[in-house]
C-alpha cells in the first residue's frame, strides 16, 4: 500500500483557502461583537473566540510558510513575474496573521 504524497504547490494552495476561512471566522467574531449585534448563545467571549481564531490562523500561516519555502526556497523564480508573485503570496501567509492579532486585540472589552 502506497502512502499518498501530496506536493508543496498543492498544500500551499490549500492552507491559504484555508488560512482565508479562518480569518473570515474572525470577521464573523467581530459583527457578533458589535453593540446590539450581540448573539446570547456564544459559548465564550468575542474576544476569547477572536484569540483562537487568531491561534487557528498563525498554526496554518506556519504551515503555510512551511510550504512556501518548499514550493520557492530550492528554486527561486528567474523572472521578476514570479519573484512578485512569491512574494505576494509570502506577504498573504504573514499578514494575516498579523492583521488578525490586531484585529482581536481590539475585541477586548475594556472595563
Amino acid at each position: 500500500m502506497q502512502s499518498a504524497q501530496i506536493s508543496d504547490a498543492a498544500t500551499l494552495a490549500m492552507l491559504l483557502t484555508a488560512e482565508s476561512l479562518i480569518f473570515a471566522v474572525l470577521s464573523a467574531t467581530i459583527a457578533f461583537a458589535q453593540p446590539g449585534k450581540r448573539v446570547t448563545a456564544l459559548p465564550a467571549s468575542a474576544y476569547t473566540l477572536g484569540s483562537c481564531a487568531v491561534g487557528l490562523l498563525v498554526t496554518v500561516a506556519l504551515g503555510g510558510l512551511m510550504a512556501w519555502i518548499g514550493v520557492f526556497a530550492d528554486h527561486w523564480p528567474c523572472s521578476l513575474r514570479q519573484e512578485i508573485v512569491a512574494v505576494a503570496i509570502l506577504i498573504a501567509i504573514v499578514g494575516q496573521p498579523i492583521l488578525a492579532t490586531a484585529i482581536a486585540r481590539g475585541l477586548k472589552v475594556r472595563d
